[in-house]
């Protein structure tokens, strides 16, 4: 395969076109249809070009005919009277399953493939279910160069006028308040957050738990009875009734960064979960710049308190 690459950079004044050598990585996606007779359909969605047909036991590089559109490949099996099912933005590693009715009526049940070779994203189609289980095991096992973990409980930020020596604006970032979360009891280990009325009294009745023990030390009573008739066991971090359920506590520290680098990507992950940023002048019209409003009583009841300002 060959190929120019053209990178089109537009300024105010000008208009920059660059044609660099084509090397792997640069098409959007190499599609390989690995099936024995399962024929695939494929577009660019909001392009009206007409859908092209990938032959099983054939490959194909794509690449967008609208550079500045959705960028969606949309894509299905070849099937009499169904249109195209699936859309994916070659963005991310993934797999699933779709079923087949071939020329004799049967119904067979393949697989897709999303992974990265090396730079190139590349979607197979296959029959082989070990294989499609062997890529997504690989994806998942893919050895770390380097991991880092950064945690900031708050962090507080002044911005002082030094010629004046006179505060203008406090900016403050603030981990989250403590949710309660449950899981049932069992192999699989799939917390829950409770609801905010029942995590807040689970959280008042640990508290006095605390101070019980901090005075009596082992002796101090670690089951105890809500107002709602849910019963809690903080020694062995447990709802008893009316469910048997294990329990934890949590919060979300105010900035949270992951990042990973693999041979072939890198990941990141951020959260900042709560800011507030306040107008420290006297004379100001809006004391408070930005700030989280808290949602309805009869919304937030129900609601995960630790979702984050921003991710």
């Amino acid at each position: 395969y060959g190929g120019v690459h053209v990178d089109v950079h537009v300024t105010e004044k000008s208009t920059i076109i660059t044609f660099g050598e084509f090397v792997v990585g640069h098409p959007p996606a190499l599609l390989v249809n690995a099936t024995p007779d399962c024929p695939i359909e494929f577009c660019e969605k909001g392009v009206d070009s007409g859908d092209r047909i990938l032959l099983p036991g054939c490959c194909q590089y794509v690449a967008w005919e609208d550079p500045m559109g959705e960028r969606t490949l949309e894509w299905g099996p070849s099937t009499a009277g169904k249109k195209i099912s699936t859309t994916d933005k070659l963005h991310q590693d993934g797999t699933g399953r779709f079923p087949y009715v071939n020329d004799r009526n049967e119904e067979n049940s393949y697989f897709w493939i999303s992974f990265l070779d090396g730079l190139q994203r590349v979607l197979l189609f296959t029959d082989d279910e070990e294989l499609a289980k062997y890529l997504q095991a690989a994806r998942e096992t893919d050895q770390v160069l380097s991991e880092y973990v950064i945690m900031f409980h708050g962090l507080g930020l002044s911005l002082v006028d030094g010629d004046k020596g006179q505060e203008i604006l406090y900016m403050r970032i603030a981990s989250s308040d403590i949710a309660w979360q449950a899981t049932k009891l069992g192999k699989t280990k799939r917390f829950k957050p409770l609801p905010l009325n029942e995590s807040h009294a689970i959280e008042v009745a640990y508290q006095n738990y605390l101070n019980e023990k901090s005075i009596y030390a082992n002796n101090a009573k670690s089951q105890l009875t809500l107002d709602s008739g849910m019963e809690v066991n903080f020694a062995t971090s447990s709802i008893l009734k009316p469910n048997p359920k294990e329990l934890r506590r949590v919060f979300q520290t105010g900035v949270w960064i992951h990042y990973k680098n693999y041979p072939h990507a890198n990941h990141f992950h951020a959260k900042l979960y709560r800011i507030q940023i306040d107008n420290q002048l006297m004379d100001s019209v809006f004391h408070v710049v930005l700030a989280p409003v808290a949602p309805p009583k009869s919304i937030s009841a129900q609601k995960e308190p630790l979702k984050p300002f921003a991710e």
